[in-house]
This record gives structure tokens, sequence and C-alpha cells, in this order.
């Protein structure tokens, strides 16, 4: 499993996973598009924030969330993953 963390990185903060800096780009994305996906992946972008609504906002939002993310992955095989988690009480 990649170690993810926010450091300090030429006097900025940056993402860090394993070590190496990340591009600040990056994406939230409830896109379904595969070749969407893929072209950004292909433009670099490798972190993504990935949504989950509770099952108290969308009856089916877990299984959504697993879908979106089953996408992405096979969009973008070596994308890291932020769980953006909507709490809806």
């Amino acid at each position: 499993m990649a170690v993810a963390r926010v450091s300090s990185y030429n006097g900025s903060p940056a993402i860090m996973i394993d070590g190496k800096p990340f591009p600040t780009m990056a994406m939230t994305t409830q896109s379904m598009d595969k070749r969407y996906l893929k072209s950004l992946g292909d433009a670099g972008i490798k972190i993504f924030f990935v949504i989950c609504d509770t099952d108290w906002l969308k009856p089916d939002g877990i299984a959504l969330f697993r879908k979106e993310a089953e996408n992405l992955l096979e969009a973008v095989p070596d994308a890291y993953m932020f769980l953006r988690i909507g709490m809806h009480p």
C-alpha cells in the first residue's frame, strides 16, 4: 500500500506518495466516461478525489462510489484516490 502525506517540497506544500512529489493538479470526479478519465491520466493527472455519498443522501451512494472507483482504475490503473465522503445525516 502506498504511503501519502503532505510535506514541504521546495518550500511549498506538496502531496508526496512513497516519498515522490506529485503535481498539485488533481481531479474531483463523478464521471463514468472512461475515455475522459483516461485522457486525464494520459495528461499526467494521477490524483483523483472520488465522492462517496452515504445512503442517507442517495440510497445507492456506496454502490455508485464502487462503480466510479472501478471505472477510474480501469481508465487510469496507476491512479491514486482520495475518498471524499459526503456526510448528510
